[in-house]
């Protein structure tokens, strides 16, 4: 996902927690919620990569349900849109109605649909 990301930040402001936030196991969780509520609330998109483990990780899945707290708290200005990329696992609770993007490519062919389905083209 780095490299995704890192051919999404020649065309788009790109905020990537593992960049954004610190990353050591001995973070101070109240901090990383708040840091993490700043993001959501600024973004435009939530893109989601869904990987078969992606429900195990420390916070990839606390990210989706702390965007979906503040979404049903309205705790947001605006909602924003979700774009949930498949990396072998499925849709999430909140995603019915969504359109995926299915990918078997590289980082710039991902990188590429994402780039595309935001920006309508």
């Amino acid at each position: 996902m780095q490299k995704v990301a890192e051919h999404l930040r020649h065309d788009a402001l790109c905020w990537w927690d593992v960049q954004a936030l610190p990353q050591s196991l001995t973070y101070d969780d109240s901090l990383l919620r708040d840091m993490l509520n700043d993001g959501i609330r600024q973004a435009g998109w939530f893109v989601v990569f869904l990987t078969p483990d992606y429900r195990e990780g420390k916070w990839a899945y606390d990210e989706w349900k702390l965007m979906q707290d503040l979404c049903a708290r309205q705790d947001l200005a605006r909602r924003p849109k979700t774009l949930p990329v498949l990396l072998g696992g499925g849709l999430l609770e909140g995603m019915e109605g969504q359109k995926p993007i299915d990918v078997g490519r590289g980082p710039k062919g991902i990188a590429a649909a994402i780039r595309e389905r935001i920006t309508g083209g």
